[in-house]
């Protein structure tokens, strides 16, 4: 196998992976959701909210950016 074939091997399976965890990761926030409307979305704003709710959704999005960012960089750099 060529080097570049490799390359997009890993790529795949990194993307399928990333796919995978995403996927159980967004089943548990749509299992929690009606819980945090209830228990953080109803009460009154407080600096522990705000603190709750940017490591909940923080994260996923970097992680979504990350992904995003590191495929289109590859496949700007790959010369097909």
């Amino acid at each position: 196998m060529s080097e570049l074939e490799e390359s997009l091997y890993a790529l795949e399976w990194n993307n399928n992976i990333s796919v995978a965890i995403f996927t159980v990761i967004f089943y548990d926030y749509m299992l929690q959701f009606n819980k945090e409307v209830t228990f953080v979305w109803g009460r009154q704003w407080s600096m522990m909210t705000c603190l709750y709710l940017a490591v909940r959704y923080f994260g996923i999005f970097l992680a979504m950016f990350i992904v995003v960012v590191v495929s289109f960089s590859f496949y700007a750099d790959a010369d097909f």
